[in-house]
């Protein structure tokens, strides 16, 4: 049974270098390149951002049973020759006049890190998990 779904814009092209669909993992590098987006329903709780010897990371909430955007996507990631983003949607809410909807997401961005190549997956679980038992 399938357990995990991608959502892909039209222009994205999963035979590009700057994606690494891993075991673990899933990389989208920058680069001085076109546009790649994508989507999933993320149940890890948290992205990051490798930038030479910073890793920023952030939480990704996801709440059971809530239907999201973009195919159910609660995670999104784009990158152009400008910039990365990682995103984190909420669920689709019905809001009355007065009333409000509440997202939170929590940062963190440490320096100073020595992370081995992501091709090695089970090294850089290990190096970031202090990370994460400190964002999470």
């Amino acid at each position: 049974m399938p357990n995990r779904s991608l959502t892909l814009w039209p222009f994205t092209d999963l035979s590009d270098d700057r994606i690494r669909f891993g075991q673990r993992f899933i990389r989208l590098q920058q680069a001085d390149r076109g546009p790649i987006k994508f989507g999933l329903r993320h149940t890890e709780k948290w992205a990051g951002y490798v930038l030479g010897d910073h890793l920023f990371l952030k939480t990704i909430p996801l709440i059971e049973g809530k239907q999201y955007p973009d195919l159910g996507s609660n995670f999104e990631t784009f990158t152009n020759e400008e910039f990365l983003e990682l995103e984190s949607l909420g669920p689709y809410e019905e809001i009355s006049p007065g009333q409000t909807a509440k997202h939170t997401e929590i940062w963190a961005v440490f320096s100073g890190i020595q992370l081995p190549h992501l091709y090695d997956e089970d090294g850089f679980a290990a190096a970031i998990d202090p990370y994460l038992k400190q964002l999470l």
